[in-house]
């Protein structure tokens, strides 16, 4: 979710207090490192996913919906709690198992480190993870998770972030060698069918049409993993810049007889989606600064969104350069710009690891709506309209702004690594990270 850190992979339910009329329930999906172009409802040409399709053509489908992030971030604490407490490459996965029978992880991920875990709340229940057996265990926990606050008739929110899509994908057995695309697609089609089992658990506990289904992802594809790295379709670079590719998202917002079927263009992003969802539920927001609006009026209302600018920021924020780039309705102007390793590979050198930061002064500046690939820099042309200019004006002065009112917390990652802190099955073991092992079947009822 919104900032940038430690990445959480969790799948969780967190009961909303009932209230008069009671509030709606909330499944918030969230895909990791899928691209803009991913999606078959967003143009890919062999992705296969008919439970997201069927959100995008019964819900409202979003053209400019942004990650607060180029990279991962964090998420929240929940009551119920099952997954992965990061992401799974950072763990050695080079002798796991990620498509069956005995197709090995592609890559080696993280060294020297503990094995990725199995988390069920605060117990280590797995170690190393089996990763073909990790969705069906997610849609089990889902699916109960549903039925019971549904025969309680208790609102809930359950937030289910999925793995698959972020290197190295797996699939279990069932999934693997079903699409056209490759591993990739193999594992985005069991994303994809979970998010079905959740569209179906939640017809059968009789709250379907009392439910806000939100999909979106966390940034942009790492490209630098070809074709095992996800698409930003026509959008520039991927994960790690501040170019459309690396916040740009598919987002999709469902609700049956709520939610109006149809395609938005207003600008939104992951920021708006706690103002968004504390207003369905009637709850008080957090006595804290936030940068995200109240998007009701997107889901149900005129159709205009009340957020009107979209600030980008680096992987690394500093308070000496700011915000890397700012959108102001249709333009987008680029301050800095920088390449990030995770998007290279791709024909465009602005993306690759290498290219190094560099200061815009004036900024590139681009229309987002004729121009979203970034490619037509509009302070090259000739003649420079008044509007043009006034628009630079105009975002020199939000980012200012912005720059000025922005404080910066202590940094998580500056603060060092301690490895006894490591997540160990084996508390007591003292030969880590290798002693951290747990045979599979400790599993969550």
């Amino acid at each position: 979710m919104p900032g940038v850190g430690l990445r959480a992979w969790l799948l969780g339910g967190l009961a909303l207090l009932a209230a008069a009329p009671p509030p709606p329930n909330v499944v918030l999906i969230f895909a990791d490192d899928l691209g803009f172009g991913d999606l078959a409802s967003y143009g890919h040409p062999t992705s296969v996913t008919p439970a997201l399709d069927k959100m995008a053509a019964g819900g409202l489908r979003f053209t400019s919906f942004y990650s607060s992030s180029p990279v991962c971030s964090p998420s929240r604490e929940f009551d119920h709690y099952l997954g992965v407490p990061y992401s799974h490459d950072q763990g050695p996965c080079q002798n796991l198992t990620c498509f069956p029978p005995n197709t090995p992880c592609f890559g080696t991920c993280d060294q020297d480190v503990v094995l990725a875990p199995l988390f069920w709340n605060l117990s280590v229940v797995e170690q190393p993870v089996s990763f073909p057996d990790l969705g069906a265990r997610y849609v089990t926990f889902a699916e109960d998770f549903i039925a019971s606050c549904g025969r309680r008739n208790q609102p809930f929110f359950l937030y289910y972030a999925s793995h698959h899509s972020h290197y190295p994908q797996f699939a279990s057995q069932e999934y693997t060698g079903q699409t056209p695309r490759g591993p990739f697609g193999d594992a985005l089609l069991e994303l994809d069918s979970s998010v079905g089992h959740l569209l179906q658990a939640l017809q059968d506990s009789g709250v379907y049409d009392s439910t806000l289904v939100f999909f979106t992802s966390d940034n942009g594809p790492e490209t630098m993993r070809m074709s095992r790295g996800g698409s930003s379709g026509l959008l520039k670079c991927g994960k790690g810049t501040t170019y459309e590719g690396g916040v740009r998202e598919p987002a999709l917002a469902y609700w049956p007889g709520r939610v109006a079927p149809g395609v938005t263009h207003e600008l939104a992003s992951t920021l708006d989606l706690l103002p968004t969802l504390a207003a369905l539920a009637g709850a008080p927001l957090p006595n804290v600064t936030l940068d995200g609006f109240d998007l009701s009026p997107i889901l149900f209302g005129s159709g205009t969104s009340p957020r009107k600018t979209m600030f980008y920021y680096p992987p690394a924020p500093n308070s000496q350069l700011g915000v890397f780039a700012v959108r102001y309705g249709k333009y987008k102007a680029h301050f800095y710009t920088q390449g990030a390793f995770h998007s290279g590979t791709t024909p465009d050198h602005d993306c690759y690891g290498l290219t190094p930061l560099v200061f815009h002064d004036p900024p590139l500046l681009y229309d987002l709506e004729s121009d979203p690939a970034e490619n037509y820099n509009l302070l090259d042309e000739a003649q420079l309209r008044p509007e043009v200019l006034a628009v630079v004006k105009e975002m020199r002065l939000r980012k200012a702004t912005f720059d000025q009112q922005m404080k910066f917390g202590e940094s998580e990652m500056g603060r060092g690594k301690d490895p006894s802190l490591e997540p160990c099955c084996s508390p007591q073991c003292t030969s880590r990270p290798s002693c951290c092992r747990c045979p599979s079947g400790s599993h969550p009822t």
